[in-house]
């Protein structure tokens, strides 16, 4: 291979991969309008990256508590295209477990405490079984 058809090749392959990595962010960066209802735990959420899950969660239980934003930490620990496990801090006062749902393309918080949480409260909700492996039977 020549000099020439090398540079070629390679301007050729580093266009290819710009355009991919283009069209990934492009697609990827759907960024969801963040509704503040007040009336419920639901917020529009329809592609959302893993940031802004987070600050919907926030959101959600800084409504559903009657708090600010700032008062609440969230950790998502396991999660798949609709179900999220994960651990909720309300500061200086309260540390519990969350399991939450996309219902209709907005995100519910379903249960939220300490300790285990019973099967039959989330059984309808279909969280994959290595999520909630831990629930009380």
């Amino acid at each position: 291979m020549t000099r020439r058809q090398y540079i070629i090749i390679a301007g050729t392959t580093v266009i290819i991969v710009c355009l991919a990595i283009w069209l990934g962010i492009k697609l990827l960066s759907n960024k969801p309008a963040v509704t503040n209802t007040n009336t419920g735990q639901k917020i529009s959420a329809p592609k959302t990256s893993y940031t802004d899950r987070l600050l919907i969660l926030q959101e959600l239980f800084a409504q559903q508590l009657g708090i600010t934003k700032d008062q609440v930490m969230v950790n998502i620990a396991r999660e798949d295209y609709s179900h999220i496990k994960g651990i909720v801090t309300i500061k200086d006062k309260y540390e519990g477990i969350f399991l939450a749902t996309r219902i209709d393309g907005n995100w519910k918080i379903v249960w939220e405490g300490k300790g285990k949480y019973p099967c039959s409260t989330i059984q309808s909700y279909n969280f994959p079984g290595e999520m909630v492996s831990d629930c009380l039977k």
